[in-house]
């Protein structure tokens, strides 16, 4: 009888053990399941307040520091590469800009490729990055207080320190080498800030304007021979747009 006791206790506690282990593996399973992804991929970024949410990475896209100037790309493409002519644009396909928007562009039906394939921050930094659109990148110079450096955080880069305004008066000013349109709050580097680096250009083999030009692709196209970037000087922030996509440029990514 006590042996029929003591095998009965030992399967019941047999029983009970699987049943233990089987609930901590289903807890550990809806626990993963419960995790939520990281939309910014590990990558870090900076809320400059911007009325849209959209937050925007602290280096550019190929770069590890903020003063680094990254890797350039063509409109569309994703990977830098040695060479930025028509020859080597969207697989050769295009010879030259009059074949933007014909039957040879492999981007002639897309509006604005953010998020999509031809989006370099979307496809190197993964997660949800992606480029900026125009609009954003008009929100980014019409909302924070951007000041010109010569020496960045002692780095030997120049470019513009992008600040997170501090009073509505600040927003879309611009402090031009060493002068200011208005009187602007102080700013200092441990504001919440982005660096945008004069990283310059790149045409065919040759590296153009490092050190005084900073170009930044947005995402959105202007028609199919024209795509709007961001490009600045040490006297002047503003948008435009360029038939030649071919060009190297900088990309900077932003996220919700």
């Amino acid at each position: 009888m006590n042996k029929k006791l003591l095998q009965f206790a030992s399967m019941l506690l047999m029983a009970i053990c699987l049943c233990m282990n089987f609930t901590a593996c289903a807890d550990d399973d809806e626990k993963e399941e419960d995790i939520p992804q990281d939309p910014y991929n590990g990558y870090a970024y900076v809320d400059l307040g911007l009325p849209s949410g959209v937050k925007w990475a602290t280096c550019n896209v190929g770069a590890e520091n903020p003063w680094e100037y990254g890797d350039y790309f063509a409109w569309g493409e994703t990977k830098p590469k040695s060479v930025y002519d028509w020859s080597t644009y969207l697989d050769g396909n295009i010879t030259d800009e009059g074949d933007c928007g014909t039957n040879k562009d492999l981007l002639r039906f897309i509006t604005d490729i953010k998020g999509t394939q031809y989006d370099a921050a979307h496809v190197n930094m993964g997660g949800s990055w992606r480029m900026p659109t125009k609009s954003e990148q008009d929100e980014l110079r019409n909302n924070c207080y951007w000041e010109w450096v010569a020496d960045y955080n002692g780095k030997g880069v120049s470019g513009y320190i992008v600040y997170k305004a501090k009073d509505a008066s600040d927003k879309g000013n611009r402090k031009y080498s060493g002068f200011s349109t208005t009187t602007a709050a102080s700013y200092s580097l441990i504001d919440a800030h982005i660096f945008l680096p004069t990283a310059g250009y790149r045409d065919e083999s040759d590296l153009n304007n490092v050190g005084f030009y900073g170009s930044y692709w947005s995402s959105s196209s202007y028609n199919p021979s024209f795509a709007h970037y961001l490009g600045f000087e040490s006297d002047n922030v503003d948008w435009n747009y360029c038939y030649y996509h071919r060009y190297g440029r900088s990309v900077r990514g932003v996220c919700k």
